[in-house]
């Protein structure tokens, strides 16, 4: 309180929050960048750490129209931060906000809804992930973006297998990983290879749940990660 006078007197409030937001903004990209690797558990811990400067600094984006879609694009890069920190409700709040602020069709937006779909399939709201999958779909076809494409087949594959259509939710994982191998995205292949492991398992196809699940160690080895190979 005493700073926050101090700050006012001097009319420095203002710089300072917006030093704020850009320090944490960088600072959820790092962790989304490196959090895929041997400092995992450090990056998740600094982040449940953190989160009341997240807060303030998704506060701060939200409030200036022209800073949503940082603030969008900052929710998106959070969230294995809303999962590993059981912060679901509050993870998903974020995204929709900047979903109903920042509707430009653009790649940040196309990241955001398959972000905002798994947190949705994890809470059993399956209609409301299946709404945003068809429209981040629409946009990776309009942008030809192969990521944002991954994604919504390996997401569309959850809402197939909660729908008990395990045929489905086969074919589109193995296009997930497809084309996760062509971008290069170790996160997304080995996403897509532990659910269509689990999906092979589920049709008593142990052949193929065994070979997935084999990739998918490989992958996390050799970035020394540990989440998606326990």
């Amino acid at each position: 309180q005493y700073g926050r006078e101090r700050l006012g007197e001097r009319g420095e409030e203002a710089e300072l929050r917006r030093r704020h937001r850009a320090y944490y903004r960088d600072l959820a990209a790092r962790a989304r960048a490196e959090a895929f690797g041997p400092e995992q558990v450090t990056w998740f811990n600094r982040l449940d750490l953190e989160q009341a400067n997240l807060r303030t600094a998704l506060e701060g984006c939200f409030a200036t129209p022209a800073d949503a879609p940082a603030g969008l694009s900052m929710a998106t890069d959070l969230l294995y931060h809303w999962i590993t920190s059981y912060y679901l409700g509050e993870g998903r709040g974020w995204l929709e906000r900047g979903l109903a602020a920042a509707t430009s069709p653009d790649d940040v937006r196309g990241r955001a809804l398959w972000a905002d779909s798994w947190l949705a399939v994890i809470q059993a709201d399956i209609p409301a992930a299946t709404i945003r999958l068809e429209e981040c779909r629409r946009i990776g076809e309009r942008l030809g973006d192969e990521p944002i494409l991954a994604y919504a087949d390996l997401f569309c594959g959850m809402v197939a297998m909660c729908e008990g259509r395990g045929e489905d939710a086969i074919e589109l994982y193995e296009r997930a990983v497809k084309r996760h191998r062509r971008t290069g995205d170790p996160v997304g292949l080995a996403l897509s290879l532990i659910r269509l492991s689990l999906a092979c398992s589920f049709l008593g196809r142990s052949q193929a749940a065994i070979a997935a699940a084999e990739e998918c160690l490989t992958v996390c080895d050799s970035y020394g990660e540990g989440w998606h190979k326990a």
